[in-house]
């Protein structure tokens, strides 16, 4: 028998070893994860306690048709039926207002249904308050050629109280050489005002982690994860289900439950290893999607580009609408 050659038996040991692992881990894994949702269901308000101010029985959510809004400017644009589509911006914006009034503890999230919007454009709420003539914002999260349900929760009190309009903003970002969304039409269709309901706040968690923000940082771009803020990190909810099911793996061998015989049983520090293996590959499947769109981004922007361009049409450097940008800074990027 050579020197790195195993018998039959310990090579079999160690595939039942391990595969006994990992399948302990990936059920302890979900099951941990399922216990831990229920558990953040249940004291949400506690966790969150800025929620209850939303927590109105007798709010009915509205859906209001995008001919309702009213362009105060736009470089072109018409109502078909009950859409409203946005052909060409005025200079490098485009603003819809729509004079509907509201009691915003009635409505944490609001959610305009659109096709069409390409990377290269940045949307925003506009509200404006009875008590007040200032003009607040919030920008909406992409997700590919539409846009994700905003959260109004943490907007404080900027957003209370009798709200007397709300607007829609659309205009380019810094993006040198792409302007009026690309050259896309954008079909708005409806924006919907959603009460309080724990299926709003799943989406709500599951529109931030799958559609995180691309260009994050000053000088080294960083994987932010979430748009800031966020009623849960995804980072915090992977360690608390790796500890927690750590800890179950552990009472289990301890009160003796499944299988009786400590040989077909893998020791405790086999399912902590595999259970971080599970926590990990959540985690990059989540930075894989930031790192697919971010090289998407990256093509688009600076396919066939000189670096001089390049610079130019930098989203983080060259945060402005000027042509020479960062031209001060050549050759040294």
């Amino acid at each position: 028998m050579g020197l790195f050659k195993m018998p039959y038996s310990s090579v079999k040991h160690s595939e039942n070893f391990w595969g006994g692992a990992l399948r302990e881990a990936v059920c302890t894994f979900f099951l941990t994860a399922i216990v831990l949702g229920l558990l953040f269901v249940s004291m949400i308000l506690v966790l969150h306690p800025h929620l209850k101010r939303f927590s109105s029985d007798d709010a009915k959510a509205l859906r209001i048709n995008a001919s309702e809004f009213q362009p105060i400017s736009l470089g072109g644009g018409y109502k078909d039926g009950g859409n409203f589509l946005v052909s060409d911006f005025n200079e490098d914006e485009a603003i819809l207002v729509l004079q509907q009034q509201f009691r915003a503890e009635d409505f944490p999230f609001i959610k305009v249904n659109l096709k069409g919007l390409t990377r290269f454009t940045t949307v925003k709420l506009l509200w404006q308050k009875s008590a007040s003539s200032k003009i607040y914002s919030r920008e909406f999260n992409g997700d590919g050629g539409s846009l994700t349900q905003l959260s109004m929760i943490f907007a404080g009190e900027e957003y209370s109280g009798t709200i007397s309009s709300i607007a829609l903003l659309f205009y380019d970002r810094p993006a040198h050489g792409f302007r009026n969304n690309n050259g896309e039409d954008i079909l708005i269709a409806d924006i919907e005002l959603r009460t309080l309901s724990m299926w709003r706040i799943f989406e709500q968690i599951l529109s931030d982690w799958s559609n995180p923000p691309l260009w994050g940082a000053s000088a080294i771009n960083t994987v932010e994860g979430v748009y800031p803020p966020q009623l849960l990190k995804p980072n915090l909810a992977v360690y608390l289900v790796v500890l927690t099911g750590l800890a179950f793996a552990m009472l289990r061998r301890r009160l003796h439950l499944g299988s009786q015989d400590p040989n077909s049983r893998a020791p405790v520090f086999a399912i902590a290893l595999s259970l971080c293996l599970c926590g990990w590959l959540f985690n990059e499947s989540l930075r894989w999607s930031w790192r697919v769109e971010q090289l998407v981004d990256g093509r688009e922007r600076y396919a066939g580009l000189e670096l001089a361009e390049r610079i130019k049409n930098n989203d983080i450097r060259c945060g402005m609408y000027s042509d020479d940008c960062a031209s001060s800074l050549y050759p040294y990027f």
